[in-house]
């Protein structure tokens, strides 16, 4: 087993180095993801993650399955481990933005989205989950304390 040193001291300092091999599966994995057959996938990906548990494409490719059977739970727990890990990883900013997004979860769509575009002003889908939000409305006006009337008899204004 590889081990890589630490630059700076960190939770899980020493992490495992995964072999060429488990970035082959993660691509078929991919591949299988893509046309459609996310049992298998999910297998390949499963695969990969118990050899080499620090995998980010193998993680993040368990969350976009999960999403895709519509696991949200699942889905939204695995990318937000991967950004645990490193918040700096668009697809699963992009797989957590898609969760909240079916969650209805406003906020995460807009904080989620926005981060992706601080990393990559050009991506599409981000803009595209933003557009289809509308404006931020923002809190409330602040309105002044209820005034209740001295009275509620008010005299009749009707002629007759």
């Amino acid at each position: 087993m590889l081990l890589t040193a630490c630059v700076a001291p960190t939770t899980a300092c020493a992490q495992e180095v995964c072999p060429d091999a488990a970035n082959e599966l993660v691509q078929q994995g991919w591949e299988l993801y893509r046309s459609g057959e996310i049992d298998e996938a999910t297998a390949l990906f499963e695969r990969v993650s118990s050899g080499c548990p620090n995998d980010v494409a193998a993680r993040t490719g368990l969350g976009y399955a999960a999403l895709r059977m519509a696991n949200l739970a699942e889905s939204r727990t695995l990318f937000e481990a991967v950004l645990a890990d490193d918040s700096m990883v668009v697809d699963a900013l992009i797989g957590l933005g898609m969760v909240a997004w079916r969650e209805g979860d406003e906020v995460m769509v807009r904080t989620a989205f926005r981060r992706v575009r601080e990393l990559e002003p050009a991506n599409e889908t981000a803009q595209q989950y933003l557009s289809r939000l509308g404006p931020e409305l923002g809190p409330p006006p602040e309105r002044g304390p209820l005034v209740l009337p001295e009275s509620v008899e008010y005299p009749v204004r009707a002629q007759g």
